[in-house]
């Protein structure tokens, strides 16, 4: 059987980092676009697990998300870690969309979850046209995690790929 070739999502490089957080700080967009984000810059999930967040899903108690298993790619309930930054970016965001089913509502739509070309719209008017993309953001940690010498099971867990040896 032949392996799929893997598709690399276009991504800035560590040096850039900085200045795409700037960025992000300041864009002028929608304050949930911006806040998502901010959000995909400190959990690095894929885009669509972020469109299709839930405020169930979020137990600030435990500082955890818990995307059910229905949601991922594996199957499996994947339980991402919340740090200090993600709670108070949560605890903006609840003032704007807590009173909705999604984090992260379609700004026209707002019973609908935000749309898929939201994060990558404002990356372009970021300045970041074929540079980075929402996604980008897990090659992006991946590489600066694995070369800063962060345990690679680790790494992946945290990541929840298409396939895992993990368990």
């Amino acid at each position: 059987m032949k392996a799929v070739p893997v598709k690399h999502m276009a991504r800035v490089g560590e040096s850039e980092l900085p200045e795409l957080l700037r960025s992000i700080v300041t864009y002028e967009g929608e304050p949930e676009t911006r806040l998502a984000l901010r959000f995909l810059a400190l959990t690095f999930v894929r885009t669509i697990e972020l469109r299709q967040a839930e405020w169930t899903e979020i137990d600030l108690e435990r500082r955890e998300w818990r995307i059910p298993a229905e949601k991922m790619k594996m199957r499996r309930v994947h339980i991402v870690p919340l740090a200090e930054q993600t709670i108070a970016l949560l605890s903006d965001l609840r003032a704007l969309t807590g009173h909705r089913r999604w984090l992260f509502p379609n700004s026209r739509r707002p019973l609908q979850q935000m749309s898929e070309n939201t994060i990558l719209y404002a990356l372009y008017r970021m300045g970041y046209r074929s540079r980075m993309t929402g996604h980008g953001f897990r090659g992006l940690v991946s590489t600066i995690l694995n070369e800063k010498g962060f345990n690679s099971d680790w790494i992946e867990r945290q990541l929840a790929p298409r396939s895992s040896s993990l368990s």
